[in-house]
């Protein structure tokens, strides 16, 4: 993969690939495994993401081979954390993640 691309109007474009096994950006290599680790701010807060209300761990260990990656948000964690790994690189602190996620089956 390339390094993300800026836009003439601010916006970048970052690559993410979701595998089985390992999320990779241009710049970045992890594993795929994600952990809630609930409310409360954890106090190391190394590869820690904050998402609608809960705390999770990512990159370390492996998720579970699912039959789809839409079947619960671990691939949408695994994807922000990516985006937020290459933004931090960059010293982007102000993301807005313009993007359309897959849901599940009977829910919108």
């Amino acid at each position: 993969m390339e390094k993300m691309i800026r836009l003439d109007d601010g916006r970048y474009i970052i690559g993410f690939d979701d595998g089985y096994q390992l999320g990779k950006t241009a710049n970045f290599l992890f594993d795929n495994g994600v952990h809630m680790l609930g409310s409360a701010e954890p106090t190391l807060k190394e590869n820690s993401l904050f998402y609608d209300g809960e705390y999770f761990k990512v990159g370390e260990g492996r998720s579970a081979i699912t039959e789809d990656k839409i079947s619960d948000d671990t691939a949408r964690l695994r994807t922000m954390a990516g985006i937020a790994m290459e933004l931090r690189r960059e010293r982007r602190s102000c993301l807005w993640l313009g993007c359309r996620f897959p849901t599940m089956a009977g829910t919108s």
